[in-house]
């Protein structure tokens, strides 16, 4: 006759999603190491499986793809930290020599992001937030489009604490409010309240850390190249399968026909675990232009946005 096995069940949330695992517990717990059974790998020097490439310079990262014809991409972002665009005026960038297309939120299609935002918004609600891309064929010609590209902004009130932010009269970034479903997201598990009653003393205060970046050496960076209907995208970047699922949707075509490359990364920290803006940006622009774009974010970028 089988013995019925014991299961375990986790569940646990990891960047927003509640993920779910089932384990068998094993029937006998394993036996312990014995002091004098030799070690394989603790207390043991072994060589990294990447160490070689890396220190050697072998090592290929997504900045280090070059195709024919390739372009390269740029964001232009919002000096003000709340505002709406009134106008923009890109006819003296686009006479820059070198300067293939500018997209904003004038002439973008609509592409829906987080919340009641958009790819690109007239909503500016961050400084820093995405105004505009340039795509040219030289560094030069980015930096000189990026400067006379004109953009009247209607400055709004904007604040800098949470707490500030969380009031009701606060200044609003989105139409239901700047907290996310509308309440806060509350963690609890067993009797609080029999907890403070109970307890010997209770204290309550505000406690505030420093900012911290990820930082990580090696920027955000995609090269974004169509042959027909098929994408090919070199991503740094965490989560390989997010950013084909994220472009999937977003671009609505099917998972068989976007291909994304990660080789190498210099760290990310966790901020490269999803699809990011200026990663669609470029395949809507190589779409348009039919040539590849590469996007390098500037390390200022890195820090703003």
């Amino acid at each position: 006759m089988m013995s019925a096995k014991k299961l375990v069940r986790s569940v646990f949330d990891f960047e927003d999603e509640f993920i779910e695992t089932i384990a068998e517990v094993p029937e006998k717990e394993p036996e312990a190491w014995a002091p004098e059974k030799p070690l394989r790998v603790a207390g043991v020097g072994h060589p990294r499986v990447d160490g070689y490439a890396r220190t050697t310079g072998d090592a290929r990262f997504a900045v280090d793809v070059q195709l024919p014809r390739m372009t390269l991409g740029r964001v232009l972002r919002s000096p003000v930290p709340h505002a709406r665009i009134r106008k923009i005026d890109i006819s003296e960038a686009e006479k820059v020599p070198g300067v293939l297309g500018i997209m904003t939120c004038a002439n973008a299609p609509k592409i829906r992001w987080y919340r009641n935002s958009f790819l690109f918004d007239p909503h500016i609600r961050y400084e820093g937030d995405e105004v505009a891309f340039v795509v040219a064929e030289t560094e030069v010609a980015l930096e000189e489009a990026l400067r006379r590209i004109h953009v009247e902004y209607e400055e709004l009130p904007f604040v800098l604490e949470a707490e500030e932010a969380m009031k009701p009269n606060a200044p609003r970034l989105f139409k239901n409010g700047n907290i996310r479903d509308g309440k806060p997201r509350v963690y609890q598990r067993g009797d609080v309240e029999k907890g403070f009653a109970e307890a010997d003393a209770v204290v309550e205060d505000t406690y505030r850390t420093q900012v911290v970046h990820h930082a990580p050496l090696e920027p955000h960076v995609c090269v974004v190249n169509w042959e027909g209907d098929r994408l090919t995208i070199w991503e740094s970047t965490q989560a390989t399968f997010r950013v084909q699922q994220g472009l999937a949707n977003i671009l609505k075509i099917p998972l068989n026909k976007i291909r994304v490359i990660n080789y190498f990364m210099g760290a990310g920290f966790g901020s490269k675990l999803g699809i990011e803006k200026h990663t669609v940006m470029a395949a809507l622009m190589a779409k348009r232009l039919g040539r590849p774009v590469k996007v390098v974010t500037p390390r200022k970028d890195e820090f703003l946005a």
